[in-house]
């Protein structure tokens, strides 16, 4: 643009604040690019879909879950299950049943059992041309049952394959073969000698496969698998890792309404293996809790059979010495007996014989409490009464104690949390004493009323003869002897029966079923979206980078934008070999341009004339601007060449 004549110095200066260097990035000019290279994106995104196709189809491994939900039902008071009414310290809930049983599913004995029982620590897939994938034991149409008592290599692939009717080929990998192998008896590793491969060989089911590192045998699945597998591959894994494995996938929550209403959820590479492995986790869990509520029964039914044994001997001998008097001493016909009275005294005997007898079970409660051993507790029921009271104190106990050995590895003996629990345990242990001393005196207060009742009916019988007193005393005695049998005996009935009728208090809701499920991951879709995404991002970040870096002019306005001085014209590049183009192409773009920038600075030299002195005022200013610096801009780079007298195009401009 050419300024105009009275353009003056001053009107300038407000516009300083708009010059400046050339500008870092041009939105409009990036989004041209981007347009203009739009192949380069269509080409990403084919290569990306495919790379997605290929990884969902042959790489992603999907993992599944299951969920079962049960029901915690505690309506018997034992010591070996928790009672809802305890709280315990330290931030624990109420649901104690539930903590419980939470802690028995995420147990190290539990799974552990579970591992060995189950044979979990052998793992099934099968492979493809590409991919492998896990399968259950059950989706196999042979199981792998190996030697415990021979040394076996773990986490070494084992390849079977069908070779028609009971026929499988055992194909192992040319290498990592190892000398270190695992013992399912020691669960450690032991080493051997070095031994070579061994080599692959067609077994038979039922038929055993020895090999230094190997000793297994091939059982037929008695269920038909519902997919074909064209081969097996089987890896052993040491109990440990399975165990670790199983615990990491398992997850157990309660129900935000029910507390009682546990939902436990399994994760893993086969529906199928977590399916079977949630129901049959809760089948045996279902036994154990079984087992546990027994155990007091089991234990009470034991105890009263001693106390049993010992009566019969006593009843037996008893017997004998009131046979003997009947045949020796022919007192079995007494004249003149008080029935009404001896009935009384031997009722009341009887009932004497009783008490003692409940006072015998307390004596044992109370000793087996007092020496902490809850194994060999008996139920309440062997003493004679039913305390919810007494059976929570002692659940309360059994627990408080089993939280002081876990603190005790983490607090000093006299830290604040020790001395709180040792408090907590002080006030059971009252709590249950008190109970029972509630119950001795019970029994004592009876049996002195019982005493004083038998004293008065005695007076009745003291008129008798000393033979026929010591007859009636043999038969007396026999009939306590007796009661005490009998009353054992009902008590007996009672335990065994409850251990016949026993049930579980883990009822199950909905138990895990493969319904079709979806896999919770990986997340293909995400996935395959970041894999477009990326590749989409790599011509981006080229041509952003390019844009970037780029020292192009691009346009007059941005030259316009960066500089003061005046634009005379533009010549653009020349395609031509040589620097003739004005004299060779009188009318190309070079030529026309040149002949504007001739016209302006003609423009300027004429309008700059006054009194004819243009020329030469138009002459000075070129001379003065000679001693100074002047600035020529390349039409193809932002870079200014900083002119110095000697350069070429000074030469140029001196001749116009």
């Amino acid at each position: 643009m050419i300024p105009e004549k009275d353009t003056k110095v001053g009107k300038s200066e407000p516009q300083k604040d708009k010059y400046g260097s050339f500008a870092l990035f041009d939105i409009e000019h990036f989004v041209r690019r981007i347009l203009k290279n739009w192949y380069w994106f269509v080409l990403m995104l084919f290569i990306g879909y495919v790379i997605s196709w290929v990884y969902s189809k042959y790489y992603a491994q999907s993992i599944y879950a299951s969920n079962l939900s049960l029901s915690i039902s505690n309506n018997t008071s034992s010591y070996f299950t928790p009672n809802q009414s305890i709280n315990f310290i330290w931030g624990q809930n109420g649901n104690q049943d539930g903590v419980y049983l939470k802690k028995m599913l995420l147990s190290r004995s539990h799974n552990e059992f579970l591992v060995k029982e189950l044979d979990l620590f052998v793992n099934y897939s099968t492979k493809g041309i590409i991919k492998s994938t896990y399968i259950d034991k059950t989706d196999s149409p042979i199981f792998l049952q190996i030697d415990k008592k021979h040394l076996q290599q773990i986490n070494y692939p084992i390849t079977l394959i069908p070779k028609g009717g009971d026929s499988y080929e055992v194909v192992l990998p040319e290498e990592g073969q190892s000398t270190s192998l695992y013992s399912y008896e020691s669960e450690g590793f032991q080493s051997i000698n070095a031994y070579a491969k061994p080599a692959n060989k067609i077994i038979k089911i039922n038929e055993w496969y020895n090999s230094p590192n190997l000793r297994f045998r091939l059982l037929r699945n008695t269920e038909t698998p519902k997919i074909k597998v064209d081969n097996i591959i089987v890896t052993l894994g040491s109990v440990n890792q399975s165990v670790n494995d199983i615990v990491s996938t398992i997850g157990v929550e309660f129900d935000k309404e029910i507390g009682t209403i546990m939902i436990i959820n399994k994760r893993g590479f086969n529906l199928n293996s977590t399916v079977n492995f949630l129901n049959k986790s809760v089948a045996e869990l279902q036994k154990k809790r079984l087992a546990d509520k027994n155990i007091v029964n089991k234990n009470t039914d034991l105890y009263l059979q001693n106390n049993v044994d010992n009566i019969r001997k006593k009843l037996d001998s008893s017997a004998a010495v009131l046979n003997y008097l009947k045949t020796s001493e022919k007192l079995y016909n007494i004249k003149d007996r008080d029935e009404k009275s001896l009935d009384k005294i031997k009722e009341l005997e009887g009932r004497k014989a009783d008490i003692v007898s409940k006072i015998s079970s307390l004596n044992n409660i109370k000793n087996t409490l007092q020496a902490q051993d809850f194994e060999k507790m008996i139920s309440t029921n062997a003493a004679g009464f039913e305390d919810g009271f007494f059976s929570a104190s002692v659940t309360e106990l059994k627990a408080l104690y089993a939280k002081k050995r876990e603190m005790a590895m983490i607090y000093k003996p006299n830290s604040e949390p020790i001395r709180e629990i040792n408090r907590l345990i002080d006030e059971a242990k009252a709590g249950s004493s008190g109970s029972l001393r509630n119950y001795y005196t019970k029994y004592y207060d009876e049996i002195n009323k019982i005493d004083q009742q038998v004293a008065e009916a005695n007076i009745d019988l003291n008129s008798y003869p000393e033979k026929e007193r010591k007859y009636l005393d043999a038969e007396r005695g026999y009939s306590m002897i007796e009661a005490t049998y009998n009353s054992l005996l009902g008590r007996q009935n009672e335990a065994q029966m409850k251990v016949a009728t026993n049930q579980s208090d883990i009822t199950v809701i909905d138990p895990a079923k493969n319904l079709g499920q979806a896999p919770i991951g990986p997340n293909v879709k995400a996935i395959k979206m970041g894999i477009m995404t990326g590749l989409l991002l790599l011509p981006f970040l080229f041509i952003l980078i390019g844009e970037v870096l780029d020292n192009k002019i691009r346009n007059i306005k941005e030259l316009l934008s960066a500089t003061k001085i005046p634009l005379l014209g533009v010549i653009g590049n020349n395609s031509n070999e040589n620097m003739l183009t004005v004299l060779e192409h009188p009318k190309s773009s070079v030529s026309e341009a040149f002949r504007g920038i001739r016209a302006s600075m003609r423009f300027l030299m004429e309008n700059n004339r006054e009194d004819g002195k243009g020329e030469n005022d138009f002459g000075y200013f070129i001379h003065r601007r000679r001693r100074e610096n002047i600035y020529f801009y390349q039409p193809s780079f932002r870079n200014r060449v900083k002119r110095q007298k000697d350069h070429p195009a000074w030469n140029g401009l001196e001749k116009t």
